[in-house]
């Protein structure tokens, strides 16, 4: 069987519609990443399309992100059984969570050690000139925020070696696979959703900036925002807040690692666990025995929105040394995107401007 998974052509507007060739399905590529459209199996005429905002039986509303549709469902973080459960009738559940094939999703426990922060030049030069990131609302519908917005990422040995362990303990017949195959989704690429730039730091590091900065000191409170569904990409996003700040009261807090009933993400002295529920987007099925069977599904990320009301500071050579070039997603939400060698020699020529007794500095979590 071919199971080769098929080219694409670069976009970089939601609304482009790419037609390929597979031997998958026919497909058309459209909006947030590698979100395929099938052409003959999309969401019926006749479902109500809600207006943006609105609350359904669902506890969920429609929202405009980046210029694509998003489901939202606020102060819970919903897995992809519950939301099989749930009588969605969007583009997401038609297409994958309506299958009545399970695909085989390692059930692994990561440590959260970096946060990424990916933008355009524009944005970069903004973060360098003002010396830190600003928080911005979330929705004017929600009226949340001001937030910037971050992902959260794992080692990438400590995955592998989770994913080992679920192949060893778990699975028949797939001992041999190398667990490489089974974190292929953008959460765990090198490549962005938003930008070539990209700022990679230690969750440590922001942490304690944010405390110091943000909270006179004291441990940040971590809540449950919500679930995001796009066409194939759920996104769990952590609210980080000040233990001042009460406009997110209603927000549930992340629940601890020790409680029995976990998911999604659970937190422990200052530590986050993240299980991702679908870590590929192109899975093996376990189908009448046989485990070469090749199809996508939606694949998962989780988000952390630090409460900002003015700026998150840090040294400027810090920044520099955490700052990277990075290919984009085939498809993306980048505005600005730019030729990868010419984003790496801007990114050099700022670093070569430091002067040379700075480049080595730490970073300093109390900024004045």
């Amino acid at each position: 069987m071919d199971t080769t998974v098929p080219r694409v052509l670069k976009s970089y507007l939601c609304e482009t519609q790419m037609k390929m060739n597979t031997s998958l399905s026919p497909t058309t590529y459209n909006n947030r990443c590698e979100e395929e459209l099938d052409i003959d199996a999309g969401v019926p005429d006749n479902v109500h399309r809600k207006e943006e905002g609105e609350i359904d039986e669902n506890n969920s509303s429609t929202l405009e992100n980046h210029g694509c549709k998003e489901l939202f469902f606020p102060k819970e973080f919903k897995t992809i059984e519950e939301l099989k459960d749930l009588d969605l009738k969007c583009h997401m559940w038609v297409k994958y969570l309506l299958k009545k094939k399970n695909p085989l999703l390692p059930k692994v426990k990561l440590t959260i050690s970096k946060l990424i922060h990916a933008t355009s030049k524009k944005g970069v030069t903004g973060i360098l000139q003002n010396g830190g990131f600003k928080g911005e609302l979330f929705n004017e519908n929600l009226k949340c925020g001001p937030f910037s917005f971050w992902t959260g990422a794992a080692d990438s040995q400590e995955t592998t070696n989770q994913i080992r362990s679920w192949l060893q303990k778990n699975t028949k017949n797939l001992s041999m696979l190398s667990p490489e195959y089974f974190k292929t989704s953008p959460a765990f690429s090198e490549s962005s959703l938003y930008g070539n730039y990209k700022f990679t730091l230690d969750f440590a590091d922001v942490l304690e900036a944010y405390k110091t900065q943000c909270c006179e000191g004291k441990d940040p409170v971590f809540r449950v925002f919500g679930t995001s569904c796009f066409k194939a990409e759920i996104m769990y996003t952590v609210i980080v807040h000040s233990p001042e700040e009460f406009q997110f009261n209603e927000f549930p807090c992340l629940p601890n690692s020790k409680n029995a009933d976990v998911k999604i993400c659970t937190q422990d002295n200052n530590s986050i666990f993240w299980y991702p529920e679908s870590m590929s987007r192109v899975n093996k099925y376990n189908l009448y025995g046989y485990t070469d069977f090749l199809e996508y599904y939606v694949w998962d990320h989780l988000v952390f929105a630090l409460h900002i009301t003015d700026y998150l500071k840090f040294p400027k050579e810090y920044l520099l040394k955490q700052l990277s070039a990075c290919e984009l997603q085939t498809v993306n939400v980048c505005r600005d995107p730019e030729n990868i060698d010419i984003v790496q020699r801007y990114i050099d020529e700022l670093k070569s401007e430091q002067p040379q007794n700075d480049k080595d500095v730490g970073v300093t979590h109390e900024i004045a």
